[in-house]
């Protein structure tokens, strides 16, 4: 829900815009928020007829490749933030390691 417009594009990037050049046109995808995406994701799971409206509405996406693409991305999210999360608490315990030897 924090994350910056960069790093929304770049989760576009890596995850969707790279994979189909169609969606790499649509300037919605470009203005998502990361409070979007995690509405998006609240979304998908409180009320996927109303996700997947949404999508082909208002973010372009009609066709079976660009929905499964930006759907799994969106599931991936969990994977990618928990990684990040594991590597910056052990970054953190190896810092204060550190600074207790020094």
């Amino acid at each position: 829900m924090n994350w910056t417009l960069s790093q929304v594009e770049n989760w576009l990037k890596d995850k969707i815009i790279q994979k189909d050049m169609f969606l790499s046109q649509q300037k919605q995808l470009q203005k998502l928020r990361g409070k979007d995406v995690a509405f998006l994701k609240l979304l998908v799971r409180e009320c996927p007829a109303t996700f997947y409206q949404t999508i082909r509405e208002q973010l372009g996406m009609k066709d079976i490749q660009s929905m499964s693409d930006f759907r799994f991305a969106l599931e991936d999210i969990d994977t990618v933030l928990d990684s990040s999360s594991t590597h910056n608490t052990s970054t953190k315990a190896l810092e204060t390691e550190e600074r207790s030897n020094v």
